[in-house]
This record gives structure tokens, sequence and C-alpha cells, in this order.
């Protein structure tokens, strides 16, 4: 069954009005094209602050890590947060889904872009 809420976590360690413009533009993808009730955005360095985010949220949330965060960076953050506020804990869960671009295509794709730029620059290696 699909949860109700979805949250996108991205780090946010680019600048961030940056992060927040990608993942606004994420969030309003998903809402128009998924069942999503409600879908929310958090960054765990920057804006939209994860910590405010998380406080909005009721249930079970489905977490998908996003901007190259991983599951472990949102777990973890994710985890602190609710250690901080145990009332939050009674509120709210989280199922946390492989971050995308974690796919082994992707990175194949990357080391292509760097072997490609590297080549053009007249490097060997």
């Amino acid at each position: 069954m699909l949860n109700d809420s979805l949250l996108l976590v991205g780090h946010g360690s680019i600048s961030e009005k940056a992060a927040e413009k990608v993942l606004k533009g994420y969030r309003e993808h998903v809402a128009l094209h998924t069942r999503y009730k409600v879908v929310e955005v958090g960054a765990i360095l920057g804006e939209p602050s994860l910590d405010n985010v998380v406080r909005k949220l009721h249930g079970s949330v489905t977490v998908l890590p996003v901007l190259m965060c991983n599951r472990h960076l949102a777990r973890d953050k994710l985890r602190e947060i609710l250690d901080q506020d145990r009332k939050l804990e009674e509120q709210v869960s989280f199922d946390i889904l492989a971050p995308v671009g974690e796919a082994a295509q992707f990175i194949k794709t990357l080391e292509d872009i760097v072997e490609t730029a590297v080549a053009r620059s007249g490097f060997d290696y």
C-alpha cells in the first residue's frame, strides 16, 4: 500500500538556493505524477530545513533521498531529529527508499562524462 506522504531528502551542501529550487521542482513533478497526497522536501544542510519539515508530518512517511544524498545520511539525520523529540517519534515513522542515483548505471554515466572530459583536455590516464 502506498503511504500518503512522501519526503524527498536532499543533502543540501550545494548552494542553498539551488538545492531548494531543485527539491521544489522534484516536489511539483512528483505531486503531479503520483498518488501521494502530501509531498514534502527537506535538506539536511540548508533550506528547507529537514528538521522543520519533519515536524509537519504525521503517520507513515516514505522517504526518498535525492540530489546525491545517500540513505545513511538521511536515516541518521531523521534518527537524530526523532531522538531530540520523543513526542515526534510517536507521530511519524519512516520507510527509507534506495536513493535516486545510486544505481550502477548512474555511476557508469558519471564515469563516462569524466573520461570524456579528461580525454578532451588532453590528459592521459
